[in-house]
């Protein structure tokens, strides 16, 4: 299977957003005071025109073939480029953070999401990233399997309680 891969812009948003209620509603299933149910405005034109104003952040989507008219992407990532600079505890490095990625579900288990995270790389060597990035829930053991797949591993754990 071939995929293409085209930078969104804001005119992407409602494709975007089709694709964010996806996801969304997992996590709003699965922690329901956290996140807010799937409403076709997860993603926001002004949120996505904010997040690609950001130096080198990006929102790509994947398609099946060539983009084509009427051929709707099969996923997306959007991307978030943190510059950390030296200080007293840290070296200098950029880091490429995967923010979001969904894939559509007719799409699932065809090698999408591979491709995705594929793409996701080789913008950050080509950037001269010094490392790729993402957060996943605890609760989300599929996407988990999926990125260790990917060769990701954990590097630290966020714990959280009421005050």
């Amino acid at each position: 299977m071939t995929f293409t891969f085209r930078d969104a812009t804001v005119e992407d948003a409602e494709i975007v957003n089709r694709l964010v209620d996806v996801v969304q509603a997992l996590h709003a299933e699965a922690l329901p005071k956290v996140f807010r149910p799937a409403d076709g405005a997860g993603f926001p034109v002004k949120a996505m025109a904010r997040h690609m104003k950001g130096a080198g952040n990006f929102v790509a989507l994947c398609f099946v073939g060539d983009e084509g008219a009427g051929n709707e992407p099969a996923g997306f990532i959007g991307v978030r480029v943190i510059r950390q600079r030296q200080d007293g505890l840290h070296f200098a490095h950029k880091t490429f953070m995967l923010d979001q990625i969904a894939v559509h579900p007719a799409f699932r288990r065809q090698g999408v999401g591979r491709a995705l995270m594929d793409h996701f790389r080789e913008r950050a060597r080509a950037d001269k990233a010094d490392r790729v990035a993402l957060e996943v829930w605890d609760f989300n053991s599929e996407a988990q399997a999926f990125f260790a797949a990917c060769g990701f591993a954990p590097a630290k754990h966020m714990l959280w309680r009421k005050p």
